[in-house]
C-alpha cells in the first residue's frame, strides 16, 4: 500500500497567531459584526468591543 503525503498543505498553512489574525481583520476591513474605531492620536485601528473580537479570533484558531 502506498500513501502519498504532500510536504505542505496545498493552500498553505492556516494562520494560528491571534495577533496577526486581529491585525489582518482590522487592516483589511473584513466584514465582521464589530465596529472599527481609529485612534485619532496614533492612527491605530481597534474594535469597539475588543473582547468580542478576541473571542471570534479564538474560535477561528480552534477550527
Amino acid at each position: 500500500m502506498y500513501v502519498w503525503v504532500a510536504p505542505r498543505p496545498p493552500f498553505g498553512y492556516a494562520e494560528t497567531n491571534a495577533r496577526r489574525i486581529k491585525e489582518r481583520i482590522l487592516q483589511t476591513n473584513e466584514m465582521t459584526a464589530f465596529l472599527i474605531r481609529i485612534n485619532r492620536e496614533t492612527g491605530k485601528r481597534g474594535a469597539e468591543k475588543d473582547w468580542g473580537l478576541d473571542k471570534l479570533i479564538g474560535i477561528q484558531i480552534a477550527t
